[in-house]
């Protein structure tokens, strides 16, 4: 028995030692990329969502390389689903909203 609680604190002592560098490296990270857009950068977001609607009238887009158009493709789903996550998180289901009155329950005195 003292063999194993020996074993699981040398490899909680271990696995504390491996980890703590890659968690202060994420949260480094972590902090700068998921941190909301300041006033400063609406400007450039600004000017860079003008570029990519200049790009899709003019048919720019359409001379990209391949590599370039599937990490569009990536990020374009990336925020797609993040959308759709979000929209299931916020109404508590996967389902749908309740609306009152847009449906019938057997419960419910709406007849």
């Amino acid at each position: 028995m003292a063999a194993i609680v020996n074993a699981g604190s040398r490899f909680g002592s271990a696995f504390v030692k491996w980890s703590t560098p890659l968690a202060k490296n994420a949260w480094k990270y972590g902090k700068v990329e998921l941190m909301p857009p300041g006033p400063g950068q609406w400007g450039k977001a600004l000017e860079e969502g003008g570029q990519v609607v200049k790009s899709v009238t003019s048919g720019k887009f359409l001379q990209q390389t391949t590599s370039q158009a599937l990490v569009n493709l990536v990020v374009v789903a990336d925020i797609t689903f993040c959308f759709f996550i979000g929209e299931c998180i916020g109404k508590g289901s996967l389902v749908g909203y309740k609306i009152k009155g847009a449906h019938l329950d057997a419960s419910s005195d709406d007849c």
